[in-house]
């Protein structure tokens, strides 16, 4: 046999092979199929996998959404430590430059511990904030206009907390009154002089931006505080006027005060509990490292198999 026959029959061995295998494959799995609807097999089991993982992807969304807004913001800390002696401009331009670089970013900030700056002005701090297709720049710090204010006066968490801690801190949402008119939350982060305390760097963030990218169309889909205080609902009127357990769900308190304690221990999970019409309900939660916010999809079971004969 030449070496171009044995070529060939080599190549018609493996095709026949390859179709042996993908014959197998395809009859596998019509099988499995037929066995999972028939519900031979646990297809609970599979479907709390399934919602488990949806639950996994959405919170990993959010939070690299956050973890991007933090490095932005770790970028003008380290400028700013690295250049101290700085124009006005020069800090009007760095603030404006996180809004042009990230669409998730509604205003930034650079606020000023007392005289900092300068030693003729108490407080500066240039923020930038979309104002339409526009970027305005305001001093929040000149008290002397109508949006200026003492932000070091202790009563701002955006200046108190990370000047305490000495770290980036995510506040808890909030509805702005001034610029932005919305929900929001913002992450602040100190920086640094020769180890000398000497300003904050902020940015803010509207709820709806972030949220709105994970696909949260389920009227069981939540995203609540650490503290159970529901931030995203598709019942506009439950954000940041209810908690999870004061929902009108025949749900039951307990049930979701238990499973809010669960996912303040554990960074995922499945909690399953039967609510006061006897239905059996799935409560996937997934906490967010950065805010402490959880992601909670509450699911009938009866629903989920519905969804599965369906398809």
């Amino acid at each position: 046999m030449t070496k171009v026959s044995k070529l060939a029959n080599v190549s018609i061995q493996t095709k026949i092979l390859i179709l042996v295998i993908i014959s197998i494959i395809l009859v596998t799995t019509a099988s499995m199929w037929s066995i999972f609807r028939s519900g031979t097999i646990d297809s609970s089991g599979l479907l709390k996998r399934f919602y488990l993982l949806e639950g996994k992807q959405k919170s990993e969304i959010l939070s690299s959404q956050l973890h991007g807004l933090e490095e932005l913001v770790s970028m003008l800390e380290s400028y700013l430590t690295k250049n101290p002696a700085m124009e006005e401009s020069q800090v009007e331009d760095l603030v404006r430059s996180i809004l042009e670089v990230s669409p998730l970013a509604f205003g930034s900030a650079i606020a000023y511990e007392p005289f900092s700056f300068s030693a003729e002005t108490r407080l500066y701090s240039p923020y930038a904030y979309r104002s339409g297709n526009e970027i305005s720049v305001i001093d929040i710090g000149n008290i002397t206009d109508t949006s200026g204010y003492d932000y070091s006066n202790g009563q701002w968490e955006w200046w108190t907390l990370p000047k305490a801690s000495n770290s980036g801190v995510w506040t808890a949402p909030y509805f702005d009154e001034g610029a932005g008119n919305a929900l929001m939350t913002t992450f602040s982060s100190p920086f640094f002089n020769n180890l000398e305390f000497r300003g904050v760097v902020t940015v803010d963030v509207l709820l709806e931006s972030i949220f709105s990218r994970l696909s949260l169309a389920s009227s069981d889909e939540f995203i609540v505080s650490s503290e159970g205080n529901i931030i995203f609902s598709n019942i506009q009127e439950d954000i940041l006027t209810n908690t999870l357990s004061e929902l009108d769900r025949n749900d039951g308190h307990e049930n979701l005060n238990t499973l809010l304690t669960l996912a303040s221990e554990d960074d995922n999970g499945l909690y399953t509990f039967s609510n006061e019409r006897g239905e059996t309900i799935w409560g996937v939660y997934n906490r967010i490292p950065q805010t402490g916010w959880i992601y909670i999809h509450l699911l009938p079971e009866n629903t989920a198999k519905k969804i599965t004969a369906i398809n």
